[in-house]
C-alpha cells in the first residue's frame, strides 16, 4: 500500500563505530531479513528500510529526506510510522577518568515512543517477553512535538510521524574505545524480536490509530 513503516538508523561513525553505527545498521537488516522471507501479502502495508549519514555534517541526508518524503510527498510512500534502532551495546564503567570497564550487562537505555494506547501495550508486553532488561519506556509525546528527540528519529518525528526510537548512550560513543567487543552480542536476538512483533502489530493498526 501507500501507507509506510520506516525503519530507520545510521551509518556515520568518524570512529571504528561498532556500537554506534554496526549494531543499529545490523538490527535494521535484521528486520529487513525476517519481514523479506515473509509473503508479501501477509502485510498490509509497505515497508522502507533506511540508514542515515549526514549526523556529524549537520543533518542534511537526515533533513532532506524529510522534506521530499513527509513535508512536500513527492513520492507515492505515505510514511505512517517510524521505526528507529540505535546502539544496542554492552555498559561501560570508568571509575575516576580510569580506563572504561565493560560489564557483561546491558547499557541503560530507553525506547522513546509516541504510539497509541494499544500499540503502546503490544510493545510493553514484548518487552517483557523477550527480557529487554534495564530498558525505559518514555513518552516522547511532548518532545516531538516542541523539538525533537535526542536519537537518529528527531526529523521524522517532529515532521509528525509516529515514532519508535530505541537508544543507549554508553561512554564508549563517539570514541576510537567503540569496538566490535562492545556489542551485546545476547541482545541483538530479543532486540530484533520485540521490534518484529512491533512492526507486526503497526502494520495490522489502522494507520490512524499508531499514533497519540
Amino acid at each position: 500500500s501507500k501507507d509506510t513503516i520506516m525503519i530507520q538508523s545510521h551509518h556515520d561513525s568518524v570512529f571504528y563505530g561498532a556500537v554506534e553505527d554496526g549494531s543499529g545498521t545490523a538490527s535494521v537488516f535484521a528486520q529487513a531479513q525476517y519481514f523479506a522471507s515473509q509473503p508479501a501479502n501477509s502485510r498490509e502495508k509497505t515497508l522502507m528500510f533506511a540508514t542515515f549519514d549526514t549526523h556529524f555534517t549537520g543533518y542534511q541526508g537526515h533533513m532532506e529526506f524529510v522534506r521530499k518524503y513527509i513535508t512536500d510527498k513527492e513520492t507515492p510512500y505515505n510514511i505512517v510510522a517510524n521505526v528507529t534502532l540505535e546502539h544496542v551495546g554492552k555498559q561501560g564503567v570508568s571509575k575516576n577518568g580510569g580506563p572504561i570497564e565493560v560489564r557483561d550487562q546491558p547499557e541503560l537505555r530507553g525506547i522513546m515512543q509516541n504510539l497509541g494506547p494499544a500499540l503502546k501495550g503490544s510493545l510493553i508486553s514484548s518487552i517483557i517477553r523477550h527480557d529487554l532488561r534495564r530498558t525505559a519506556l518514555l513518552s516522547a509525546h511532548a518532545l516531538c512535538s516542541v523539538g525533537g528527540l535526542p536519537t537518529d528519529a528527531s526529523f521524522v518525528c517532529s515532521a509528525g510521524v509516529p515514532t519508535v526510537s530505541l537508544i543507549a548512550g554508553p561512554n564508549y560513543l563517539y570514541d576510537l574505545a567503540d569496538t566490535l567487543d562492545k556489542v551485546d552480542n545476547e541482545q541483538l536476538v530479543p532486540v530484533a524480536n520485540v521490534f518484529a512483533e512491533l512492526i507486526e502489530a503497526i502494520d495490522t493498526t489502522p494507520s490512524n490509530q499508531i499514533g497519540v
